[in-house]
């Protein structure tokens, strides 16, 4: 009994700071999309299963979406992430790669470096985001977020046309502890979305490897609810460390993966990695542009205007 006590106290306490983080989030709120993710992140189990199989009902139909009885739509429901071997060859990772190495990169988390480039990150960065505009007037990086056979099963498993943010950044052995997404954390971007990854460098053990932790998307308990951080221990408590995927691979590497999962990136302990992501999502996010960077003439109409509307303007 006391531990029935003891689970149920801690759920009121839970429950009572996502409450306050969604007051202060709606507070902070300066657009819907804004209120959008603060009001997505209050939702667990399924309730917010629910609420995002009714909100799919009201986004635009995928053309081409894969069946629900397709067997890769069935490894994603229940592992929470997929490989896509053949979704990159080496030869277009290094082609995409030769575009965007060049391209000037900031630390999110340390402001005051200022911009620079990949090769010249400064000593204490772990992560550097690439600068969106020139990954959207990439053809390579655009049709690969745009590829039909990988957006047919994004929209199969989203049960709608999704709205996609492209994004890319570097990872460099700074030393020191791991901090950010380099520890265990759960996306609660929106109420269902779902997240490319791909190797523009070939990984290995050294370089920073994604890790994922199969089947903890479908995890309802109180141990990962909370929004943080989380550490090796806390997660082996719950899931065996022998099952947690680490993905090593050449440049292409590929996998599409439902990070409400337990996942991290790896410190880098020498040389330097470059990441292509896509976040397939029902609404636009609020790390999206707040004004698309490209006009639609510039990419003579080639991808969908809905799931790039964040990006490309009509």
């Amino acid at each position: 009994m006391r531990r029935v006590w003891t689970t149920l106290w801690q759920a009121i306490v839970i429950r009572l700071r996502e409450l306050r983080g969604l007051v202060n989030g709606v507070r902070k709120s300066r657009d819907r999309r804004d209120l959008n993710y603060y009001v997505c992140r209050t939702f667990f189990g399924r309730n917010r299963d629910a609420l995002a199989t009714l909100l799919s009902r009201w986004a635009p139909r995928a053309e081409a979406a894969a069946a629900q009885d397709d067997p890769a739509l069935a490894v994603l429901h229940d592992q929470g992430l997929l490989r896509l071997d053949d979704l990159c060859s080496p030869e277009q990772a290094q082609a995409l790669y030769n575009e965007l190495k060049d391209v000037p990169c900031h630390d999110p988390y340390r402001p005051e470096f200022g911009v620079f480039r990949g090769d010249t990150m400064p000593a204490q960065s772990h992560v550097a985001h690439l600068d969106r505009g020139p990954l959207i007037r990439s053809k390579l990086a655009m049709d690969l977020a745009n590829d039909p056979r990988l957006l047919a099963l994004v929209g199969g498993w989203m049960q709608a046309k999704p709205t996609a943010l492209v994004s890319a950044w570097w990872s460099s052995a700074a030393g020191g502890e791991a901090e950010q997404a380099e520890l265990f954390h759960r996306d609660k971007d929106d109420w269902r979305f779902i997240k490319l990854f791909v190797y523009l460098t070939e990984v290995t053990d050294d370089t920073g490897p994604h890790v994922y932790v199969p089947t903890s998307h479908r995890h309802r308990g109180l141990a990962f609810r909370r929004q943080r951080r989380y550490s090796d221990d806390e997660v082996a408590a719950v899931f065996d460390p022998a099952d947690t995927v680490v993905l090593t691979g050449r440049a292409g590497t590929a996998v599409l993966e439902n990070t409400y999962g337990l996942h991290k990136g790896l410190p880098v302990k020498s040389g330097l990695r470059l990441m292509f992501q896509v976040t397939y999502s029902l609404f636009p996010l609020m790390y999206a542009p707040a004004t698309p960077e490209v006009d639609a003439s510039e990419l003579a109409g080639r991808y969908d205007a809905h799931i790039n509307r964040v990006h490309i303007a009509p």
